[in-house]
Protein backbone atom coordinates (compact mmCIF):
# COMPACT_ATOMS: atom_id res chain seq x y z
CA UNK A 1 0.00 0.00 0.00
CA UNK A 2 1.10 3.33 -1.02
CA UNK A 3 1.05 5.82 1.69
CA UNK A 4 1.93 9.17 0.44
CA UNK A 5 0.50 11.96 1.10
CA UNK A 6 -0.86 13.91 -1.74
CA UNK A 7 1.23 16.64 -1.48
CA UNK A 8 1.04 17.92 -5.30
CA UNK A 9 -2.22 20.19 -4.79
CA UNK A 10 -0.02 23.11 -3.10
CA UNK A 11 -2.68 25.43 -2.21
CA UNK A 12 -4.46 22.95 -0.23
CA UNK A 13 -1.26 21.63 1.63
CA UNK A 14 -0.48 25.67 2.17
CA UNK A 15 -4.09 26.07 3.81
CA UNK A 16 -3.88 23.14 5.91
CA UNK A 17 -0.21 24.30 7.09
CA UNK A 18 -1.85 27.92 7.78
CA UNK A 19 -4.25 25.76 10.00
CA UNK A 20 -1.68 23.86 12.13
CA UNK A 21 0.40 25.40 14.75
CA UNK A 22 4.02 24.66 13.51
CA UNK A 23 4.58 22.10 17.46
CA UNK A 24 1.55 19.67 15.64
CA UNK A 25 3.02 19.53 12.20
CA UNK A 26 6.08 18.46 13.94
CA UNK A 27 4.47 16.06 16.44
CA UNK A 28 2.38 14.66 13.05
CA UNK A 29 6.03 14.24 11.20
CA UNK A 30 7.77 12.67 14.38
CA UNK A 31 4.84 9.92 14.90
CA UNK A 32 5.01 9.09 10.60
CA UNK A 33 9.19 9.07 10.62
CA UNK A 34 8.80 6.91 14.30
CA UNK A 35 5.82 4.96 12.53
CA UNK A 36 7.82 3.80 9.96
CA UNK A 37 10.87 3.07 11.68
CA UNK A 38 8.67 0.62 13.64
CA UNK A 39 7.10 -1.07 10.65
CA UNK A 40 10.26 -1.61 9.43
CA UNK A 41 11.41 -3.35 12.68
CA UNK A 42 8.05 -5.15 12.97
CA UNK A 43 8.95 -6.52 9.16
CA UNK A 44 12.68 -7.64 9.59
CA UNK A 45 11.53 -9.17 12.52
CA UNK A 46 8.95 -10.79 10.84
CA UNK A 47 11.41 -12.16 8.26
CA UNK A 48 13.48 -13.19 10.81
CA UNK A 49 10.68 -16.12 12.45
CA UNK A 50 9.98 -16.61 8.93
CA UNK A 51 13.15 -18.09 8.17
CA UNK A 52 14.15 -19.47 11.60
CA UNK A 53 10.77 -21.43 10.94
CA UNK A 54 11.07 -22.64 7.19
CA UNK A 55 7.59 -20.88 6.70
CA UNK A 56 6.46 -21.57 2.60
CA UNK A 57 7.73 -18.88 0.00
CA UNK A 58 4.43 -18.05 -1.45
CA UNK A 59 2.91 -17.57 2.39
CA UNK A 60 6.39 -15.80 3.41
CA UNK A 61 5.50 -12.82 0.52
CA UNK A 62 1.77 -12.72 1.49
CA UNK A 63 2.38 -12.56 4.97
CA UNK A 64 4.58 -9.72 4.43
CA UNK A 65 2.52 -7.81 1.89
CA UNK A 66 -0.66 -7.70 4.75
CA UNK A 67 1.87 -6.98 7.54
CA UNK A 68 3.14 -3.84 5.66
CA UNK A 69 -0.31 -2.68 4.66
CA UNK A 70 -1.55 -2.84 7.88
CA UNK A 71 1.55 -0.94 9.00
CA UNK A 72 0.58 1.69 6.99
CA UNK A 73 -2.71 2.00 7.60
CA UNK A 74 -1.78 2.51 11.16
CA UNK A 75 0.54 5.12 10.31
CA UNK A 76 -1.53 7.05 7.75
CA UNK A 77 -4.94 7.06 10.31
CA UNK A 78 -2.42 8.34 13.02
CA UNK A 79 -1.46 11.17 11.12
CA UNK A 80 -5.02 11.94 10.27
CA UNK A 81 -5.88 12.04 13.80
CA UNK A 82 -3.25 14.06 15.09
CA UNK A 83 -3.58 16.95 12.04
CA UNK A 84 -7.20 16.59 12.46
CA UNK A 85 -7.56 16.79 8.53
CA UNK A 86 -8.16 13.97 5.65
CA UNK A 87 -5.24 11.98 4.44
CA UNK A 88 -5.04 11.38 0.54
CA UNK A 89 -3.29 8.17 -0.89
CA UNK A 90 -2.70 8.26 -4.30
CA UNK A 91 -2.49 5.39 -7.18
CA UNK A 92 0.40 6.50 -8.52
CA UNK A 93 3.32 5.09 -6.65
CA UNK A 94 5.74 6.47 -8.27
CA UNK A 95 4.90 10.34 -6.33
CA UNK A 96 7.89 12.16 -7.04
CA UNK A 97 8.43 11.16 -10.83
CA UNK A 98 5.34 11.52 -11.14
CA UNK A 99 5.18 15.42 -9.54
CA UNK A 100 8.21 16.26 -11.78
CA UNK A 101 6.26 15.24 -15.08
CA UNK A 102 3.39 17.59 -13.39
CA UNK A 103 5.44 20.48 -13.23
CA UNK A 104 7.17 20.00 -16.68
CA UNK A 105 3.55 19.65 -18.23
CA UNK A 106 2.92 22.85 -16.60
CA UNK A 107 6.33 24.46 -16.95
CA UNK A 108 5.43 23.47 -21.20
CA UNK A 109 2.10 24.98 -21.21
CA UNK A 110 0.22 21.53 -21.23
CA UNK A 111 -1.70 22.89 -18.33
CA UNK A 112 -2.47 26.26 -17.21
CA UNK A 113 -1.55 25.78 -13.40
CA UNK A 114 -0.70 23.35 -11.03
CA UNK A 115 -4.06 23.05 -9.63
CA UNK A 116 -5.34 21.91 -12.95
CA UNK A 117 -2.76 19.41 -13.72
CA UNK A 118 -3.68 18.21 -10.36
CA UNK A 119 -6.67 17.85 -10.83
CA UNK A 120 -6.70 15.75 -14.43
CA UNK A 121 -3.25 13.88 -13.75
CA UNK A 122 -3.68 12.79 -9.73
CA UNK A 123 -6.30 10.30 -9.02
CA UNK A 124 -6.62 9.53 -4.90
CA UNK A 125 -6.59 6.03 -4.31
CA UNK A 126 -8.65 6.63 -1.07
CA UNK A 127 -8.88 9.38 1.71
CA UNK A 128 -8.16 8.87 5.36
CA UNK A 129 -10.50 10.53 7.37
CA UNK A 130 -9.88 12.02 11.15
CA UNK A 131 -11.93 9.75 13.62
CA UNK A 132 -13.71 13.20 15.74
CA UNK A 133 -13.01 11.07 19.22
CA UNK A 134 -9.87 10.69 18.63
CA UNK A 135 -8.91 14.16 17.22
CA UNK A 136 -9.88 15.72 20.71
CA UNK A 137 -7.79 13.16 22.31
CA UNK A 138 -5.02 14.04 20.85
CA UNK A 139 -5.89 17.55 21.20
CA UNK A 140 -6.24 17.33 24.79
CA UNK A 141 -3.22 15.64 25.00
CA UNK A 142 -1.51 18.29 22.87
CA UNK A 143 -2.77 20.67 25.15
CA UNK A 144 -1.29 19.06 27.97
CA UNK A 145 2.17 18.89 26.74
CA UNK A 146 1.94 22.30 25.47
CA UNK A 147 1.68 23.41 29.55
CA UNK A 148 4.31 20.73 30.33
CA UNK A 149 7.26 21.70 27.72
CA UNK A 150 8.25 24.73 29.36
CA UNK A 151 8.52 22.92 32.85
CA UNK A 152 10.54 19.94 31.63
CA UNK A 153 12.59 21.34 28.55
CA UNK A 154 15.41 21.76 30.59
CA UNK A 155 15.74 18.51 30.78
CA UNK A 156 16.03 17.66 27.35
CA UNK A 157 18.09 20.21 26.40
Amino acid sequence: MDTTVDVSQVEEVINIAKSQTPQKIIAAAIVLVVGLILSRMVVKLINRLLEKYRVVPSVTSMLRTMIRFVIDLIVVMIAANVLGIPIRTVQNDEGPSLGGAILAAVGCGVYASLEEACEKIVKDKEVTEPDPVLVERYNERYQQFRKLYPMTKAFFA
